[in-house]
């Protein structure tokens, strides 16, 4: 019986080919591109992402317990080796490195310009964030320096313009020591970097995190090794949980009250951006599906409209509303079928083409302009299996829904009055 039904179902969904084909056409298209806008913005989101953190937070931070709350300059983790030691033996692990913060302000002549002043392992920072990429004028700072040479910073293009500086030129810095005192310093410029970022390239500054310690500590002994986080990077595709699991536990219990904390902890705007975003895919997904929807109904709905003398037959002969029901449904399930099938191969026909040819967002200057950012990338779409099966099993959904009202209509057609149909 199960295979005269399907048989039938079959016969009938292709009985007008010509709005079959129309209804097929539209619902792989809906799949299909629907399929292509998720793995762009997975793709877009895992970009993104990577941007923010090379912005130099990294995947994870050890710090100080209180120090991510309050970013208080004498918050500091005494004797950062140890941890660095126990970190770069992680499985996952792309760089480790220390970092020393401060406030102040940098001068130049009669011009200033308040500074966040970040002391860095210059040899670790390429494996940590895209600054030493960035840099549009000199060098990035040298993996040793002379204390009793010049001492060497590197400076946004936005903040050399507002102090009127140029390589090799002299800037003077007053900032907070980690006693609580001002501390001065005159370092030189070694290179000028540009991220795109306004507030980024005028606010922020690199130096050797050995040369920041001389100037923060004031010869205070217990301040010698200071530093006020151990930045990990870890492989892009290395699962965050795991690994921050794992860095708890490396870092153990230590003398000094340590946290450990990954990316989506210390920065937790950037997942809600992203989940914004697939509220919004998904309320597209939903709009688009509906439409779909109501036309595979009305296509069910015209075709029973056509039958209903065969319904009338079939009933005499002793069909229950019951297998009516379960006819209509079926021709809506095939149809979904093909649909949801369809739909997946020409999604993933849009995916390799997409892979073959991303989108290069340096063609589109002016959106960098517009949104300060120095858009030179190109952004590949991403295939996350969980996301797409979501598309997939959401037009199946659809199409179930719509067979509904037609079969539940068909079911309740009177045999008498279905055979005096004309």
């Amino acid at each position: 019986m199960n295979t005269l039904i399907t048989r039938l179902a079959w016969r009938n969904i292709w009985r007008n080919s010509r709005r079959t084909t129309i209804t097929l056409v539209a619902m792989v298209l809906s799949v299909g591109f629907m399929i292509w806008m998720i793995t762009f913005m997975d793709g877009f989101h895992l970009y993104f992402i990577q941007a923010q953190l090379d912005f130099g937070p990294a995947a994870l931070q050890v710090h100080a317990e209180g120090y991510q709350d309050d970013k208080k300059v004498e918050d500091v983790i005494l004797d950062p080796a140890p941890i660095v030691d126990a970190l770069r033996e992680l499985p996952g692990v792309e760089g480790v490195g220390t970092r020393l913060n401060t406030f102040g302000l940098a001068s130049h002549g009669n011009a200033s310009q308040t500074v966040m002043l970040v002391g860095t392992d210059p040899s670790a920072e390429p494996d940590l964030s895209f600054y030493p990429e960035k840099i549009k004028e000199g060098e990035w700072l040298p993996d040793t320096y002379d204390p009793e040479g010049r001492l060497p910073i590197v400076i946004g293009q936005a903040m050399a313009e507002k102090l009127e500086v140029e390589l090799g030129d002299r800037v003077f810095l007053m900032v907070q020591g980690l006693t609580g005192d001002v501390a001065y310093a005159v370092y030189f410029v070694h290179g000028i970097f540009r991220t795109g970022i306004n507030e980024l390239d005028k606010n922020m500054a690199w130096v050797p995190i050995d040369s920041l310690r001389s100037v923060l500590a004031a010869d205070v002994e217990r301040f010698s090794n200071a530093a006020h986080e151990v930045t990990v990077q870890i492989e892009p595709n290395y699962n965050l949980d795991l690994f921050t699991a794992n860095a708890v536990a490396a870092v153990g219990e230590r003398s000094q009250p340590l946290e450990v904390l990954n990316w989506q902890q210390m920065q937790p705007g950037i997942m809600q951006a992203i989940e914004m975003d697939d509220y919004v895919i998904y309320i597209m997904m939903i709009i688009i599906f509906a439409v779909v929807a109501v036309g595979i109904m009305n296509t069910l709905l015209m075709a029973v409209f056509e039958r209903i003398r065969e319904f009338g037959i079939m009933m005499s002969l002793g069909s229950k509303p019951a297998m009516i029901f379960k006819l209509v449904t079926l021709e809506s399930l095939l149809l979904g079928l093909i649909g949801a099938i369809g739909g997946l191969l020409f999604g993933l026909l849009l995916f390799y083409i997409n892979m073959k040819i991303p989108w290069d967002f340096s063609n589109y200057k002016e959106m960098g302009d517009l949104v300060a950012f120095d858009y030179t990338e190109k952004i590949y779409p991403t295939l996350v299996w969980s996301n797409i099966l979501k598309a997939v099993i959401g037009i199946y959904i659809f199409t179930i829904l719509a067979s509904i009202w037609p079969a539940y209509w068909a079911k309740n057609l009177k045999p008498v009055d279905a055979l005096r149909h004309v």
